[in-house]
């Protein structure tokens, strides 16, 4: 290969880096000026005076696995990765070192940062390394798929709207809990409710809309956000309310050029850390705005899941591990080591009253069920299940696959796996991919 080639092949590499590594500055200044000066007293804070160390020490390790992120998003688990490094791992990295609650050691820092590298490394192995299954594939006739799809859809919706109508109103910001709270009363621990709320949420409305999307059906895309904004109303989850705005802004993103994707992703969500801070703040209402949106964006999207790794590696390094005892199916055969669920558990312990510590995988799963050594353990299980994700997927265009787990993508980064799994929808969600008609209009041969 000549100097000229090698210059024209390395371009693409280059530029992946450099728009990763603005995605880590942004997150700097972020954490530094909105969040720090807010959020302090949650855990993301900076110890006075700042030790340049520990801003060097994780931009490096954050920085290090862009030089063999995929280039493309060729598969529907490339998204999913891509969560899980721009969300969760990068800013792992800096909380690992920054984090005021509980504010480890450096060596402790460090131990934990390369811990979550391993993990991230064994994605990526794995997603390069594991060929993919040629499973067989039993295409549904396609009356009777969508005749099915849609009597389970309106199942779904009207056993919501049976239970929970009542509960309907459009709550401002500061009334949202006390609706989740009326609305968890009028399902009183239905384990099937929940479900149903949960597909509806992350499985059936996020494929409708990338149908429509897609087909450009847009009385479908109004009966999509409609559908949404009922969810939001009796549930009131802010996740609910944007929903139809994220799963558009995927969409346009992998409708871009391949060879685009991957350095578009972290400047759009550098510009998203960003954004809260071009709200002016001329009187006390928008300086409200402005902390609402830090609250949502910075701290609630980038940096609570991030910081709950680190709180559950304190609760676990003094506290009995699970085993994942934790897990519902695992707990029918071991005994369970602490009554109440995790999630509370750790939200009493770190801040004195009712938080539920909802965290991923790595912290969930992995340091709750065996401490630092259940992040690569539990990294060697994801890895393996988005083997099976790319492989019954295989056949379908990866940009609707990608759009049509929109809403699980926003959700990996503070889920268990195993709750991803059956309560989030993704194993239904693999299986409603995989027995698609063979007439779909967005099977791979098929996509333009």
């Amino acid at each position: 290969m000549t100097a000229a080639n090698r210059t024209v092949a390395l371009r693409p590499r280059a530029v992946l880096v450099s728009c990763v590594f603005f995605y880590i500055c942004a997150y700097i200044v972020a954490y530094a000026f909105l969040l720090a000066p807010l959020f302090a007293y949650f855990g993301l804070g900076l110890t006075q005076p700042v030790d340049p160390l520990r801003i060097a020490a994780p931009a490096i390790l954050a920085l290090a696995p862009a030089f063999w992120l995929p280039l493309r998003m060729e598969k529907p688990s490339t998204f999913l990765f891509s969560v899980q490094y721009y969300i969760v791992y990068v800013p792992g990295c800096f909380v690992a070192f920054l984090s005021t609650r509980p504010a480890l050691p450096f060596g402790q820092s460090l131990l934990l940062a390369l811990t979550l590298l391993l993990g991230l490394a064994i994605l990526l192995v794995g997603q390069r390394a594991l060929p993919l299954l040629r499973l067989p594939r039993f295409a549904a006739p396609g009356a009777i798929y969508w005749i099915a799809f849609c009597a389970v859809a309106l199942t779904l919706m009207v056993t919501i709207a049976a239970k929970l109508g009542g509960n309907f109103q459009l709550a401002g910001i500061d009334e949202i809990y006390d609706v989740r709270a009326a609305g968890s009363e009028r399902l009183g621990g239905n384990v099937l409710l929940v479900y149903a709320l949960n597909w509806l949420n992350a499985l059936v409305l996020p494929f409708v809309m990338a149908y429509a999307l897609f087909a450009r059906r847009k009385f479908l895309l109004l009966v999509v956000a409609a559908c949404y904004v009922f969810l939001f109303g009796v549930w009131g989850s802010k996740a609910s309310l944007l929903a139809p705005i994220f799963i558009s802004l995927i969409y346009l993103l992998v409708r871009q050029r391949a060879d685009r994707v991957s350095w578009l992703l972290p400047l759009g969500l550098a510009a998203i850390i960003l954004s809260p801070a071009l709200i002016p703040t001329p009187n006390d209402l928008m300086q409200l705005a402005r902390d609402w949106a830090v609250q949502i964006v910075p701290q609630r999207t980038f940096s609570s899941s991030a910081l709950l790794i680190v709180q559950y590696l304190e609760f676990f390094t003094v506290n009995p591990n699970t085993f994942g005892s934790h897990v519902s199916v695992v707990r029918e055969f071991l005994p369970d080591v602490y009554p109440a669920a995790i999630a509370p558990t750790i939200g009493w312990y770190t801040y004195g009253g009712p938080m539920t510590a909802n965290a991923n995988f790595w912290a969930t799963d992995g340091i709750a069920g065996f401490g630092l050594p259940g992040i690569p353990m539990l990294s060697v299980i994801c890895a393996l299940v988005f083997w099976l994700l790319d492989s019954a997927t295989r056949h379908v265009a990866p940009s609707f696959s990608i759009v049509a787990m929109a809403y699980i993508g926003t959700n990996f980064a503070d889920t268990g796996l195993f709750t991803t799994l059956l309560t989030g929808g993704l194993l239904f969600l693999v299986l409603l991919l995989h027995l698609v008609p063979i007439d779909f209009r967005f099977l791979r041969t098929a996509q333009s």
